[in-house]
């Protein structure tokens, strides 16, 4: 045999060995980390996870200030206005003065004559239309405000969502929700266990669904944080996302059951979380 060709051999083999090992290598490596792995005990709740934007998109465009009843036969309800339906817009007012504001509020009222129904309505009147008569009657800085809604009735609940954003002068802009959910056998609002229970779904495991979630929220706002950005950042451990201190949800069409921590209610931030069940 020629020298060349045991030097062409020689090379051969080395390339063989190497791509060998180069295939070994890739078989036998250690999986890739899943930055998710300690935040979801399974693949639904991974799922979960990966769409919060999704589900933020879905709860947002719920909103379209009518009443969903799915068919129920609300002829034996007592109502306030008879004439009316059991949720229906009060005031729709849309209007901009120069300077002063830009409003685009629909508000809605309660139809039920009980004091259930009159305390809803109340709620509703202090924190929704008390500030737009503020904003109309005397802004001393350039205020936008909106204001809509949503409601359902699920066999005999009815709940209500009210949504506003809120930016006055130079203040951050907030985004506020408020939910009502109303038995009609009762005369009694619903808990959010109550809720999960006619879901059919674990307590246990819709709290730890919630604890998943607001991990990751946190996590992606840290990292903004820590690239400079002024975020709301969450405490994952904070009692307010115990099931019993969670209270602001929705049984929308089809008994779809949303949860929504609304941050904009007390601070100044358009920072929210949903879940959906």
């Amino acid at each position: 045999m020629s020298k060349r060709k045991i030097i062409f051999l020689i090379v051969g083999i080395i390339c063989g060995l190497a791509l060998l090992l180069l295939i070994l290598s890739y078989v036998l490596r250690e999986p890739e980390e899943n930055p998710f792995e300690n935040l979801a005990g399974d693949s639904g709740q991974e799922e979960q996870i990966d769409d919060i934007e999704v589900l933020k998109e879905e709860f947002n465009g719920l909103f379209q200030n009518t009443l969903v009843n799915g068919e129920y036969d609300t002829s034996s309800i007592e109502k306030v206005a008879m004439d009316k339906d059991l949720v229906y817009t009060a005031y729709t007012i849309q209007e901009q003065k120069e300077g002063k504001y830009d409003i685009n509020l629909n508000i809605p009222v309660l139809n039920v004559s009980n004091p259930v129904g009159d305390q809803i309505n109340q709620t509703t009147q202090k924190v929704f239309a008390d500030k737009a008569n503020e904003i109309i009657l005397g802004a001393t800085e350039y205020t936008i405000y909106t204001i809509d809604y949503q409601a359902y009735i699920n066999n005999d609940i009815l709940s209500l969502a009210i949504r506003a954003t809120l930016k006055e002068g130079d203040n951050p802009q907030r985004y506020i929700v408020q939910t009502y959910n109303y038995n009609f056998v009762t005369k009694q609002m619903v808990t959010f266990d109550e809720a999960l229970q006619i879901r059919g779904i674990n307590l246990e495991d819709a709290e730890q669904k919630i604890r998943n979630q607001i991990r990751l929220a946190n996590k992606q706002a840290e990292t903004l944080q820590n690239l400079g950005y002024d975020v709301f950042t969450r405490d994952p451990e904070s009692s307010m996302y115990d099931i019993q201190n969670s209270d602001n949800f929705i049984l929308g069409e089809n008994q779809r059951l949303y949860l929504i921590y609304a941050y904009g209610n007390t601070n100044y931030t358009t920072e929210y979380d949903v879940m959906i069940f």
